[in-house]
């Protein structure tokens, strides 16, 4: 049958539908508001430092992503997180654990067994909620539903329930604060009591998978913005750079095409992978149940700030820095802390063993604050608080780069995986034609999530053009990993990435 498809928006969604489109032959045309491809994956070049504006990493538990980097001929650029060092802020210090080869564990031997950046009693109570969370598990499986990180029908039974609120139940305050609330901070830039429980489920569903057989963390050698813009250059005719979309045209219950830059573009089918808050700015004959749903998303802010130097000025392979909702400061500036340096030797003009590039993301709870300031009073507050973990960086950085983020990823808020299952299930055919992708659609809202969406929304356009559809594109699907049954999954106490979990490592395999 065919058909002309436009996708609106060329983030990691968008782009992920046009090249999966592209690759079946279909007629498609990308459009995005800004002068440059890949949103908020973005990595560009700057005094010969590669800045990256928002996703900072590659999980290879997931599918998709993985399968583009090796797609577009990427594999090579991938490093897998081996060796990292992450610091814990706590009671004016930083405290450091890592994991690395036999001679570094050696060699931060000292500092291991001195670690007191979480509390004893913290890691009781988080083992405690993982218990928890591998008992819910089991029961949903008993119940006969595939336990997998892309499905909504297992975990929509948590879709209101708040992070903050089931920690305390489960496991209690010092869990809550040392633990989940810097670890979600890291992954969503998120605060507890706004984002759901169902995204730490979805970690911890994957983390047998994803930590024992795939690698788990990783890192692309140019940044996760090289993955989108690779699949961007094989199709690059296919877009519309600088030319934002004012309209998705709605009549009698079918997309008719878009309007953009004064003039209109027809269209049989319309995806449109711009954040949700756009999707309802533009469309402005979308159906109120639709535009009901997308009302339920939310989005973390953040001033975003990489300081780079010639000066080696963070700790030898240190990776990322966790911060604690404490007494005396229960809402940090600064939520996440990491040095790309440290990933390859094409991040700075000096190597991985030398310079620093240091990424410093602001919380959203001090938004208001934060923009009533000058760019240099902020700058001066932000560069005041990281110097207290790193004193001896420079007052004269070579590198001084800021983007705020308004949307910068969605909360998972609760709520929201219940009005998304509500579209998915009841509302996809209210306008013939009319798709949505974007990470707010995923339980676990990341550059992979986008992936997924962007893939459900490609296979149905293709089904409705009369083509063969893509295998696991059905909306409670998605073509998950090799199931791993609740049985399987192992979870960490407390936070995977600090290692913390080798040792107590509870919900083991069991027989």
């Amino acid at each position: 049958m065919g058909g002309k498809v436009i996708v609106v928006g060329a983030g990691a969604a968008g782009i992920y539908a046009t090249w999966l489109l592209r690759r079946q032959g279909v007629d498609v045309t990308c459009f995005e508001a800004s002068p440059y491809p890949c949103g908020r994956t973005r990595a560009y070049e700057k005094d010969g430092y590669i800045c990256e504006t928002g996703a900072l990493g590659v999980e290879t538990q997931w599918d998709f992503e993985p399968q583009l980097i090796k797609d577009v001929g990427l594999s090579g650029e991938y490093a897998a997180g081996t060796t990292m060092r992450v610091g814990f802020w706590r009671k004016n210090r930083l405290n450091l654990v890592g994991i690395g080869t036999a001679a570094q564990q050696l060699s931060w031997l000292r500092e291991t067994l001195g670690f007191r950046g979480i509390p004893l009693k913290a890691i009781r109570q988080a083992i405690k909620v993982a218990l928890a969370i591998n008992k819910e598990l089991k029961q949903i499986e008993a119940q006969g539903k595939d336990v997998h990180a892309n499905s909504f029908e297992a975990l929509l039974p948590f879709g209101d329930v708040r992070l903050d609120e089931y920690v305390l139940e489960h496991g209690g305050k010092e869990a809550l604060d040392y633990i989940f609330q810097p670890f979600m901070s890291l992954m969503i830039l998120g605060s507890a009591p706004d984002t759901c429980v169902t995204h730490m489920m979805c970690l911890f569903i994957n983390n047998s998978q994803g930590m024992s057989e795939s690698g788990g963390f990783g890192w692309m050698k140019r940044g996760i913005g090289s993955i989108y813009e690779a699949a961007y250059g094989m199709d690059e005719e296919c877009y519309r750079l600088s030319c934002p979309v004012d309209e998705i045209v709605i009549e009698d219950g079918a997309v008719t095409g878009v309007r953009a830059g004064g003039e209109f573009f027809p269209a049989d089918h319309v995806i449109c992978c711009t954040t949700a808050s756009k999707v309802a700015q533009i469309t402005p004959e979308l159906p109120q149940a639709i535009a009901d749903d997308l009302a339920c998303v939310r989005y973390a802010s953040t001033y975003h700030y990489m300081f780079g130097d010639r000066k080696k000025f963070t700790p030898d392979e240190f990776t990322m820095e966790f911060f604690a909702s404490t007494p005396e400061d229960p809402k940090p500036l600064i939520r996440v802390c990491l040095d790309a340096a440290q990933r390859s030797d094409a991040y700075t003009p000096y190597g991985r063993e030398k310079g620093t590039l240091l990424h410093v993301l602001t919380s959203y709870e001090h938004e208001e604050r934060l923009m009533a300031m000058s760019d240099e009073e902020r700058l001066k507050l932000v560069m005041d608080e990281t110097r207290k973990l790193f004193p001896d960086m420079p007052e004269d950085l070579e590198l001084c780069e800021c983007l705020y983020l308004p949307e910068a990823i969605s909360l998972d808020a609760p709520g929201q995986m219940p009005a998304m299952h509500d579209y998915e299930t009841n509302h996809l055919d209210d306008v013939r034609g009319f798709h949505l992708a974007g990470e707010y659609l995923h339980p676990a809202a990341s550059a992979e999530g986008a992936c997924i969406t962007a893939r459900r929304a490609a296979g149905r356009v293709l089904e409705q053009m009369g083509m063969p559809g893509l295998p696991g594109c059905k909306a409670e699907s998605a073509a998950p990993a090799p199931k791993a049954s609740a049985k399987d999954v192992a979870v960490p106490a407390g936070t995977a990435v600090a290692g913390f979990a080798a040792g107590v490592a509870i919900g083991r395999r069991t027989k």
